[in-house]
């Protein structure tokens, strides 16, 4: 017998450096179609620095046009897989490095 099993994943970087070439947008990775996606992200002191529901948006370290400074980061993000009712939700941190 054939099984086929289906891996969904979203996978979300735990650093990145906005002044490089690669790996200078903050945003989710996935194969998978996703529905009503949030991505919050918030500075040490609990400010919200961005905000998005489009999947393809990422944050690129700045803040009302200004370049935040190099640390620690929280993101909180949820999303529903496409065809599930359950709403998935994610949190962690990110290092930003300048």
């Amino acid at each position: 017998f054939y099984v086929p099993v289906g891996i969904f994943a979203v996978w979300f970087p735990n650093a990145f450096t906005p002044k490089l070439e690669t790996n200078n947008i903050f945003k989710p990775f996935t194969a998978n179609s996703l529905e009503d996606y949030e991505l919050h992200i918030y500075d040490r002191s609990g400010n919200l620095v961005f905000s998005t529901t489009n999947i393809e948006e990422g944050w690129d370290g700045t803040y009302k046009g200004h370049d935040c400074k190099s640390g620690s980061y929280v993101y909180i993000a949820s999303y529903r897989r496409q065809g599930v009712e359950r709403l998935m939700s994610q949190k962690g941190t990110l290092t930003l490095i300048r």
